[in-house]
């Protein structure tokens, strides 16, 4: 959790309160995006829990438009000047960015799964995660639509396409271009 986003002073209080009790611990506090880590048995804790509470379908939701926007605004920046802050922010949330893929993916709701493949798959790259990304735009490709080709899809596609070149899998690339449209074919 981003230590500077605690934004009202009841929050901030609580989230002091659990670092006293060592249940919080601050990481990289130097940092420009110093972050809160849980014990991971705390934090387990907290899923079960949150698994028996009626909001959390919302919570889930509001995390994953969260993830949703992070990645289609950091990504921009994954080949430019701002390379190297985008690339360690997403290294740094690629747990919440994977578990927001995976809940969309799940529900399904094959727009914005899309969209946040379309928008990890630059950094999965850059990453070298290309076997992750390969699997994660095929089910995010293979959920049900009518929308046709978006624009979010289009990327998905140039996307599955470039990674499959980069692996040498020239026949899986060559599907990809034939599912795309002719101004996104990789």
């Amino acid at each position: 959790m981003p230590a500077r986003r605690i934004r009202d002073r009841r929050s901030a209080r609580q989230v002091e309160e659990l670092q006293r009790a060592s249940l919080l611990r601050l990481e990289d506090a130097e940092a420009e995006d110093p972050r809160f880590r849980m014990l991971d048995t705390v934090r387990e804790y907290a899923q079960e829990r949150l698994d028996t509470d009626l909001e959390a379908n919302a919570v889930a939701e509001r995390h994953s438009a969260h993830y949703l926007a992070l990645a289609e605004d950091v990504t921009g920046r994954v080949f430019g000047p701002h390379m190297a802050s985008a690339l360690d922010r997403l290294d740094r949330e690629h747990g919440n960015l994977t578990a927001a893929l995976r809940r969309l993916t799940a529900r399904p709701d094959a727009a914005r799964a899309v969209r946040l493949a379309a928008a990890l798959w630059p950094y999965w790259y850059v990453r070298g995660h290309t076997t992750e990304a390969r699997a994660a735009l095929a089910v995010a490709l293979q959920l049900p639509t009518d929308e046709g080709i978006t624009p979010a899809r289009a990327r998905a596609l140039l996307g599955d396409g470039q990674l499959a070149l980069s692996q040498g899998d020239y026949a899986a690339r060559a599907h990809v271009r034939s599912r795309a449209p002719r101004s996104a074919a990789p």
